[in-house]
Formats: C-alpha cells, sequence, structure tokens
C-alpha cells in the first residue's frame, strides 16, 4: 500500500512539473508570440490610399483630377467567419460572389483588409449602410481618377487601372502590391512614378466582434506629384471641334464617320501642341473597372478606338512625301532647283506607262512649282534618278521606319520598304516602278502621323529631327520643382544630311502652295490655308488605298501638312482623315486651317481669301 502511495506521489509531482514546465513554456516563450496573436485579432491596419498628382495643360488647365469616392474592403479571417455578411454585400452592390470568395481565398487566413469595390456611388455606400457597422466588412473614403475631357483626350492621358500580377514583378514598381492603381495607358503609365503617391495607413483597434473601437495610430498618405504637359487645352479643343465638323461632312458623303488623326508641333523643340485620334472612348469607364457593356461598346466599333492612331496608325502618306524625296534629289544633285523639266502627264519605265494626277501634263516645271502643285511625273523622275538605295537611306534620315521615341507607350516603326524586304515579304524583286511609287509616297511605305510630323518638322526647322515629346515640368502640390525621374527635354534626334540652302528651296515650294502670289500656278492646291498676316506653308497629300474588308471600296486617305509662320515656324501640322474618299484640299486641310486659326487667334479672313477655291490633286 505505502509503494502504490509512493508511486502516485512521483506521479504527481512529475504531472506538477510538466504543467509547471509548460506554463513557463507559454509564458516566456511564447508569450510574446500570443501577445501579438491577441494584438492582431483586436488592430487592424487599413490602407489610407494616396492621390494622384493632377494633370495640367501648358496654361495650367487641369486634364486630370481626383475625385472622393467609397472603396469596400474586407478582411479575409473576420469575413470567413460570418458568411451571411458576404451574402448582404454582394446583395446590395450587385457583386458576383464566386468572384468575391476567390480574392478571399487567395489571400488567405489573413487581417490584411481586400478590396472588394472601388469606386462606390453614393447611392451604394447608402444602400449598404444600413446594415454597417459589420464584422470584416470596412468601407473607406478613396481618391478616384476623374478626366476631364475623357474623349478628346484619351490617347494622351491615357487610364489608371489595378496593377496586375506581371507588374508586381517590375523594379518601377517593387514598392506596391496587388489592389493599388497605377497609370495603365498615355501619360499615365509613361509618368507613372511622378504622378503615383505614397499611400498611409490606419491602425484602428475592433472588438471580438469585429466592430471598431477606436484609432490608435495614423500615418498620412503622400499625394503624387502634379505634371504639366506641352499642349494646350485651347489648341486642343479646336482640333477636336475641327475634326468633327469634317467627319460630319464626311458622314452625309459616305454614310460613316472614318478615323482621322491631327498633330500639332513646335518644330522648334518637338513639343506637342495638340494630338487627337479618333474614334475615341471614355477613358472615365476604366478608372473604376470597365463593364463588361462598356468594353463590348468599344469592341464592337468598326474602327478600334482603343487605337493611338498618332503612334500605332500607318499610311502611305502620298504627296507630302514628296518633301523627303524632294530634299534628298536636291542633295544628291540629280536634279537642279532651277532647271525647267517637262511633265507631258506620263513618264515611262521599262514595260510599264505611270500618270500625273494632271493626265495633260503641267508642261515645263521648275522644283518649287512641282512641289506647289504636286507635279507626279516630276518626282518619279526625282526618284528614278535617286535610285532606291539613296532614296531609302535619305528617307532614314528622315525618320521614316523608326520610333520618334515620344513619351507614350504603344509606338511602331511602320515601314521604309527596300528591296530585302520586298523579296523576303513577297518573294519578287523590286521594281523601278517600286521605287517611283515610294517617291510620291505610294506604293509599300507605312509611315506614322507623329513620323511624319517629325519630318515636317525637320524641314520647317533648318533640318533638326526633335524628339516629340508632351512633358513640361513636374511640380509637388504645393508648387515645388520636382525633377526626379523627368525626362531632359528638348532632346535632340539628329539632323537630316541636306544642306540648309536646299531645305529652303523645299519649304518655298512648300510656301508657294499655300500662297502662290504672282506666278501662275493653276494647280496649287493648299490655297486654302492662307490667312492674313502670317505666312502659311504647306502640302497635300492624297494616298490611294488598295479595297480591304474594313473599306471595299477603296477610299483614299486625304492628308495635308503645314507650317506657319514661314519664316520661323512655331506650328507645324499633320492632318490625317483617314478612308476619306477625297483629295487632301478637300478634308483634311479644313481641318488644319481652323487649328491654324485657333493657333493665331482667329484672325478674320479677307474677302479676297473668302474667293478663293483649292484644287484637288491626286
Amino acid at each position: 500500500m505505502n509503494k502504490r502511495i509512493l508511486i502516485f506521489r512521483i506521479l504527481a509531482i512529475l504531472l506538477f512539473v510538466i504543467l509547471l514546465l509548460r506554463l513557463g513554456y507559454l509564458e516566456i516563450i511564447k508569450g510574446g508570440f500570443y501577445e501579438n496573436q491577441s494584438q492582431e485579432n483586436h488592430i487592424r491596419t487599413i490602407p489610407i490610399e494616396a492621390p494622384r498628382g493632377f494633370i495640367f495643360d501648358s496654361n495650367g488647365k487641369p486634364l486630370a483630377v481626383n475625385s472622393i469616392s467609397f472603396m469596400l474592403t474586407a478582411v479575409p479571417k473576420e469575413v470567413k467567419n460570418a458568411l451571411g455578411n458576404l451574402n448582404i454585400v454582394c446583395q446590395a452592390l450587385h457583386l458576383n460572389k464566386k468572384e468575391v470568395l476567390k480574392k478571399l481565398f487567395y489571400s488567405g487566413n489573413s487581417n490584411l483588409p481586400v478590396i472588394l469595390k472601388r469606386g462606390m456611388s453614393f447611392r451604394q455606400f447608402a444602400a449598404l449602410s444600413e446594415y454597417l457597422p459589420m464584422p470584416g466588412i470596412y468601407p473607406i473614403e478613396a481618391p478616384v481618377r476623374k478626366y476631364l475631357h475623357p474623349y478628346r483626350d484619351a490617347h494622351i492621358l491615357g487610364y489608371t487601372g489595378l496593377i496586375s500580377n506581371r507588374e508586381l514583378k517590375e523594379e518601377k514598381f517593387k514598392n506596391l502590391k496587388p489592389g493599388d492603381i497605377v497609370g495603365q495607358d498615355g501619360i499615365e503609365r509613361t509618368y507613372n512614378q511622378i504622378l503615383q503617391g505614397k499611400n498611409g495607413a490606419e491602425e484602428i483597434e475592433v472588438n471580438a466582434a469585429g466592430r471598431f473601437v477606436k484609432l490608435l495610430s495614423e500615418i498620412p498618405p503622400k499625394p503624387g506629384h502634379n505634371l504639366y504637359l506641352t499642349i494646350s487645352s485651347k489648341l486642343q479643343e479646336a482640333a477636336w471641334k475641327a475634326v468633327h465638323h469634317e467627319l460630319k461632312i464626311l458622314k452625309k458623303r459616305n454614310k460613316i464617320r472614318t478615323p482621322a488623326t491631327v498633330i500639332a508641333i513646335n518644330p522648334q523643340n518637338g513639343q506637342i501642341l495638340a494630338y487627337v485620334s479618333w474614334p475615341s472612348f471614355n477613358i472615365n469607364w476604366f478608372t473604376n473597372g470597365i463593364t463588361e457593356k462598356e468594353y463590348e461598346k468599344i469592341l464592337k466599333s468598326r474602327f478600334s478606338p482603343l487605337l493611338n492612331l498618332g503612334i500605332q496608325g500607318t499610311y502611305p502618306v502620298g504627296s507630302t512625301f514628296k518633301m523627303i524625296t524632294g530634299a534628298a534629289a536636291l542633295q544628291a544633285k540629280v536634279i537642279s532647283p532651277t532647271k525647267h523639266y517637262e511633265c507631258p502627264g506620263y513618264y515611262h519605265l521599262p514595260g510599264i506607262t505611270i500618270f500625273c494626277w494632271i493626265k495633260s501634263g503641267m508642261g515645263e516645271i521648275k522644283f518649287p512649282e512641282a512641289i506647289a502643285e504636286s507635279c507626279d511625273v516630276y518626282f518619279y523622275r526625282a526618284a528614278h534618278y535617286l535610285g532606291i538605295k539613296r532614296l531609302d537611306w535619305f528617307a532614314k534620315a528622315f525618320g521614316v521606319g523608326q520610333k520618334t521615341g515620344i513619351d507614350l507607350p504603344g509606338e511602331v516603326r511602320g515601314l521604309l520598304p527596300t528591296p530585302r524586304w520586298k523579296e523576303k515579304t513577297f518573294g519578287v524583286p523590286w521594281y523601278p516602278d517600286d521605287t517611283v511609287n515610294l517617291g510620291i509616297g505610294q506604293g509599300f511605305l507605312e509611315m506614322t502621323p507623329i513620323q511624319l510630323a517629325v519630318a515636317l518638322s525637320a524641314v520647317a526647322n533648318g533640318g533638326i529631327r526633335w524628339q516629340p515629346h508632351f512633358f513640361l515640368k513636374a511640380a509637388a502640390v504645393e508648387g515645388t520643382p520636382y525633377t526626379k525621374h523627368t525626362p531632359q527635354f528638348p532632346h535632340k534626334l539628329g539632323r537630316v544630311p541636306v544642306s540648309k540652302k536646299n531645305l529652303a528651296m523645299v519649304r518655298y515650294g512648300m510656301k508657294l502652295c499655300v500662297n502662290p502670289g504672282k506666278h501662275n500656278l493653276p494647280y496649287a492646291t493648299g490655297i486654302g490655308t492662307r490667312l492674313p498676316n502670317v505666312i502659311v506653308a504647306g502640302k497635300t497629300g492624297t494616298s490611294q488605298v488598295a479595297p480591304s474588308a474594313s473599306d471595299p471600296e477603296g477610299r483614299n486617305d486625304a492628308l495635308f501638312v503645314c507650317f506657319a509662320p514661314y519664316q520661323k515656324p512655331t506650328i507645324a501640322i499633320v492632318v490625317i482623315m483617314q478612308e476619306s474618299g477625297g483629295y487632301g484640299d478637300q478634308f483634311a486641310l479644313p481641318v488644319a486651317k481652323k487649328v491654324l486659326e485657333a493657333y493665331f487667334e482667329h484672325p478674320k479672313p479677307s474677302v479676297k481669301q473668302l474667293s478663293l477655291k483649292g484644287h484637288t490633286e491626286n
């Protein structure tokens, strides 16, 4: 019996020791862990989103701002124990419950909030508020992007959206996390590091039911820096209205509104003054996540509104290319600027005869008049004498077939065709008629409007190719200049290998195109852009387009390029009215004229000017 009592006492002591050791382990070694876990169960960290910097035009007029919206978040660890609350939320806000559960599932058993809904309207918030407070559900205020001219400026500003998994792996987004908002296109994307603020946070205490008790601490968010662009809102509006005025005319003619592009640039430094790409879309649709209905509307459009035509549309630019061919031919001395050449209305090549747009011919003609009246035969001869190797070399020097480096994402190269390219693509050799077609901007050539604008600027300013850009400056909210992550403009891309004297001859021909004066130039095609007190130089173009699925009739593209004032230009304009079915002076020139009038503050046309009528060219 004593032995049994002894064993019992020993076991009791051992058990007491074990319990004592366990208690010590929990209190001393694991005490901190459980204390932290207890605090985690009662302390929540709620993010405070930083507002993005505003975007202004060159005169300080706002283009992109922020408005206050509501964002609904949920703490997975709390909500998973109260799925009934989740049903209420999904019904009140018309959320897809499966998608919501998927978000919570991938977040694990976390105490960190997950965003369920961005951009809640006041009506939606009111519908939900009658059920609040609700364990694990936290509605918070959040800034939301608002674009003041969502259609007009869509292809400049771009839009913002949720950061993707791919973007989270990129170095420039290393400090961001899932659910954060970043620039997804346009200026918003290019200058995201400037515009992006730094999020703050607040720590709150909640009770056992997950309801708010008190605010413990707060780290205020740091707003992003403001961005100023080179564009003028006034000029942008004039270009937008001018395009739509012409599109209304074209709709009556063609029964459809076709694409159009306008670029106004300062040829002295590459600053973009106005930029329109149509069709467009409402970029405000993307700020809170575009709906299926809205996205379907965009996708069903015959001409994709998401395509940024200024940098992604490619065209055979027609007779506007003659300024490049002409400059190259003068520099290579295959033609003389003072010599007359005969235009009988056609040009013979081995096995083929090609024609001028004036079938009866223009007779004896010199270089400036050939530019002004857009004589095809003159430039057939110039291209033929140059040969494809030299023509390609000069065209490349003007930037044809190369990206300009404009500060917008998605720019394409276009195409400067070569004999090697043709043989590789089609398996057939290059022929002389391919060369002369290239000389008048036809054939396989594909240029973007921004490439054409840079080439035009080089002609206008005496030979410098400036990198086109929208960036003007960045500043903190209080106005302090900000230089981190900012590019250095203006930036010189290079100089074209053409003498100032020869470029001046090209400019003179473009001046005569608009202002023939006493010269007998019955086919001068640009006189419709004449302005009082301002000398304008320009060149029309019409590119013949082969029939396609989107354009079964193969309607012409109408083009017009110009710069002013003639002596020291501060604006150069490119207008392309795609598939207009008309000529450059019919449908592109009037758009450029309205932009010029806006830039030079709408000078009133004289009676004499109103009586002048243009001539259509091929």
